[in-house]
């Protein structure tokens, strides 16, 4: 009677640390939501005030083309950022003295980057996420990034492109750039990037795998890329982009010095600046 009721105990702390386990989830989902939603109210009420900016001006000088200039200056603005950010992932991934890569890593990385950054800048109602020139730590920036590659590959042989090993890394990986690669390129946090969330394994195989969905499945990122396309070369002449890969070359890894210390994830608490309504 006795193993009885332990057995009977057991089965009721089981099923309450499953409630909750539940509950807990079902708390985050909604902290997470509610300020995504504020997010969202926040943004659309700057996007209003620069509109009724920009009316405004338009009311008192008509035949001004400062909206046109203004138009041109964002887009090349939105292209450049985009690029440097790429280019940033690009050197990470090519990280090796030997001439290993990281794919795996690159769709990692983006699954963060696309929804806490491309995003925001092609929405184009935060510009306190466009940059004007390769930040001065992206060398800094990089080379941790290669860290972090070397590190996956010594502590697994299995491509991050496996759910298990996703699910057992992509946490860390999208933290790394969160509360450190980020901070460090704008030289700031938002504090949002707490709540941001990582795209999922499917959603970046997806667009990996079918590039002629990409208009449809992800559109934002797609016209990102397009307005890098289009404004290719005089992204190189002004964005030092083709110095940034150079330099980049010289400090690559060597595979065969194993690394299994996770990279550490400092906690910061500064904001990003405020949108400007001018």
């Amino acid at each position: 009677m006795d193993l009885d009721f332990q057995a009977k105990i057991r089965k009721i702390e089981e099923a309450s640390e499953k409630i909750d386990e539940m509950f807990a989830r079902v708390e985050s989902s909604l902290t997470t939501f509610k300020y995504r939603t504020e997010r969202s109210a926040n943004a659309e009420l700057k996007r209003a005030q620069i509109r009724i900016k920009d009316l405004e001006e338009k009311l008192q000088n008509p035949n001004s083309t400062n909206v046109v200039d203004s138009k041109a200056s964002a887009t090349m603005a939105k292209a450049k950022t985009i690029a440097i950010f790429d280019a940033i992932l690009f050197n990470i991934c090519n990280w090796s003295v030997t001439g290993d890569t990281a794919p795996d890593l690159e769709l990692a990385s983006q699954a963060t980057l696309f929804p806490a950054v491309y995003e925001r800048v092609m929405d184009g109602k935060e510009p306190a996420y466009l940059l004007d020139d390769i930040p001065e730590c992206a060398l800094d920036v990089i080379k941790e990034g290669r860290e972090w590659a070397l590190f996956l590959r010594g502590v697994s042989g299995v491509s991050l492109t496996n759910q298990l090993v996703w699910d057992e890394h992509i946490k860390s990986v999208s933290r790394w750039w969160l509360d450190k690669a980020l901070p460090m390129l704008y030289g700031s946090r938002d504090t949002y990037w707490e709540y941001d969330e990582p795209f999922s394994l499917q959603e970046m195989l997806a667009w990996r795998d079918y590039p002629a969905a990409r208009p449809l499945s992800f559109p934002k990122i797609f016209d990102g890329f397009e307005l890098v396309s289009q404004h290719f070369n005089q992204i190189s002449d002004e964005s030092g982009i083709a110095l940034l890969n150079k330099k980049a070359t010289l400090t690559r890894l060597d595979p065969a010095v194993v690394n299994t210390n996770l990279p550490p994830l400092p906690v910061t608490t500064e904001k990003l600046p405020e949108p400007s309504t001018v």
